[in-house]
């Protein structure tokens, strides 16, 4: 009798670790830099590094920017954004991301901030597999932006829904 129990047991153990692979692997990057004194200098670019191992695959680029709306006042975070990959090839690309609309901002508020969360790539392919690393830099005519508190990264596979 013990030894059926240990059987089921270690099979229950088997099909619970192969579940907890299979839905782990959604997510690549959820990383997060927060700024001192929430204030985003120029000169200073955000690096997010990660790794990719299936560049098969394809990939939906998340960004939150972390706002407290009392210090920043613009409609819009106007980003630079720059990917480079393991064999050093670079791809460069600008997104204006929108926090606020005529009326109101636009986002979530947690604990007395804004998160707002922007899709600034969706079905993404990476050139090849390896080490990555993706760079932002607030492109704004300011030297500092006040009201910054972070910027998240998320990077996770995409969910291809094909025409019927």
């Amino acid at each position: 009798m013990e030894k059926a129990v240990k059987r089921y047991l270690f099979i229950f153990a088997l099909l619970c670790s192969f579940l907890v692979a299979a839905c782990g692997g959604k997510v690549v990057v959820d990383d997060t830099h927060t700024f001192e004194s929430d204030r985003w200098q120029s000169f200073e670019p955000q690096v997010f590094d990660f790794n990719i191992r299936n560049a098969e695959d394809c990939y939906d680029i998340y960004v939150t920017a972390v706002i407290d709306t009392a210090l920043y006042h613009e409609k819009m975070l106007p980003l630079a954004v720059n990917l480079t990959g393991a064999s050093g090839e670079s791809r460069v690309f600008r997104y204006d991301m929108v926090v606020r609309d005529k009326n109101s901002w636009i986002g979530e508020y947690r604990d007395g901030l804004l998160y707002s969360k922007r899709c600034i790539r969706q079905y993404f392919f990476f050139n090849g597999t390896g080490q990555f690393s993706l760079t932002f830099k607030q492109i704004t005519s300011r030297y500092e932006l006040s009201g910054i508190h972070a910027l998240m990264l998320r990077i996770e596979r995409s969910k291809l829904e094909y025409p019927k």
